[in-house]
């Protein structure tokens, strides 16, 4: 096939040798070799991370005293010290009253916990901010707040947490009875460090 063929002829092969799939490229002779992934900006990779090239794809590793999945590396002495810091802001709809004095901010606390899996102490909640908008839904005006908020967890759990975070939210704000909309602002940092200390923002 077109990915495994040398064109011996190219000048009389049909247009369609140029196709050699998403992770390859077209020689001038016609055959069809392995892109280097890893050649361009470390693969996408952590700037703590190696780049492995493989045919048709890559693979990324965290360096030594970092752990995370490649994409993400957080700087840490072991495996059972590391922490990382998943910083986000979630948009809840209802009022700022109703969220600070009528229970919402314990439950979405609560919501948080059972989201990241991590006990109440290692969420933080910031300052929330309200704001309104229209629902496309309802068609109607509506209030929310949005929480900046602050999980410290594994370091070896945050990549997991933050590429579900927002399915996880709304499901664990459902069972509090709170209405989630988004989640924005996601950022990873250890838990603890300095700016420069930490692996990747």
């Amino acid at each position: 096939d077109a990915n495994t063929a040398v064109c011996v002829q190219p000048d009389y092969c049909p247009f369609w040798w140029d196709d050699c799939g998403d992770d390859r490229r077209r020689r001038s002779v016609g055959a069809c070799v392995n892109a280097d992934e890893c050649s361009d900006s470390n693969g996408g990779c952590s700037a703590h991370a190696t780049c492995t090239d493989t045919v048709g794809s890559f693979a990324c590793q965290c360096l030594a005293g970092y752990l995370g999945d490649g994409i993400t590396c957080i700087r840490c002495d072991s495996a059972s010290a590391c922490k990382a810091q998943v910083s986000f802001s979630a948009t809840i709809a209802t009022s700022r009253v109703e969220f600070e004095f009528g229970g919402g901010q314990q439950r979405y606390a609560a919501a948080v916990a059972s989201a990241a899996r991590v006990t109440p102490i290692d969420v933080q909640i910031g300052e929330p901010s309200q704001i309104d908008f229209t629902s496309r839904r309802r068609s109607l005006l509506e209030t929310a707040v949005v929480v900046p908020t602050i999980v410290t967890t594994d370091a070896t759990e945050a990549p997991s947490l933050v590429s579900t975070l927002a399915a996880r939210l709304s499901e664990a704000l459902q069972k509090e009875g709170l209405r989630f909309l988004r989640v924005a602002s996601v950022e990873v940092g250890a838990a603890g460090s300095s700016q420069d200390d930490q692996g990747d923002d």
